[in-house]
């Protein structure tokens, strides 16, 4: 073979390969997720998406670009839809995304083999104003509102066992579990979020004191009626919040 064929072939494979490579790059820039542009209110920005494949979600870093504390924020991705009621931390730095300030949420991908889109539809504000769909902000509202009734008929439950004898004593996480679990469920016309308001209540009832059971079980040096306090003190907020 001719020295001017031979190097007539390897240019040709070259381009071969350069013209791959540029399919294939593009095709992977296509892949990339995009900052949906489909969000409903401009107080919360979405600056970065990251998604993760191996672990089979997205990370998403939001930013509170308005002048007020958002308290809530009612999202939609892909298929799938979250809210996020900052309200219920148990930390008070955490119950309020403050101007500037960044937040990240962990969402399912739910096909690999599509653009992973995420768009806000709704905040509320810590004065009570909202901003977004309205359906979105009376959905965020519904829920609190469930919440909020049913955390007043656990609340007493709640009191009696801070006032109790043996408020320093384990027994009464199980008697508190007992009785939650032994109260019926409160039937409601209202809202499908507002009834999951009520589920979301007594779940988070039943969360922390399963949770001061099992630390108590591990280090044997929990504060029982201390920590039931102040889980009454958060509870107590969120309520008043709403009124």
């Amino acid at each position: 073979m001719r020295l001017r064929t031979k190097i007539a072939i390897i240019i040709s494979l070259l381009l071969i390969v350069v013209g791959f490579g540029t399919v294939s790059s593009r095709r992977m820039q296509d892949k990339r997720p995009q900052l949906s542009n489909k969000s409903k209110t401009s107080a919360l920005e979405i600056v970065k998406i990251e998604v993760r494949n191996d672990i089979e979600a997205a990370i998403v870093t939001f930013k509170n670009v308005s002048s007020k504390n958002i308290n809530a924020v009612r999202l939609a991705y892909n298929k799938g839809s979250l809210q996020i009621d900052f309200l219920g931390a148990s930390e008070p730095e955490r119950q309020r995304l403050g101007p500037g300030t960044t937040y990240q949420e962990t969402l399912p991908l739910t096909n690999a083999s599509e653009e992973f889109e995420v768009s806000v539809l709704a905040v509320t504000f810590d004065d009570k104003s909202s901003d977004g769909d309205p359906e979105s902000i009376k959905q965020i509202i519904d829920a609190r509102r469930g919440f909020t009734k049913e955390m007043k008929r656990l609340r007493p439950l709640l009191e009696a066992a801070i006032a109790s004898p043996d408020g320093d004593s384990s027994t009464i996480l199980d008697r508190l579990k007992s009785q939650v679990e032994a109260l019926p469920l409160e039937k409601s016309d209202d809202s499908s979020d507002f009834r999951q308001g009520q589920t979301e209540a007594r779940q988070d009832f039943l969360y922390e004191v399963q949770f001061l059971k099992e630390r108590q079980a591990a280090t044997g040096q929990v504060q029982i009626r201390s920590a039931l306090a102040k889980d009454k003190i958060r509870y107590d907020k969120r309520i008043d919040y709403d009124h």
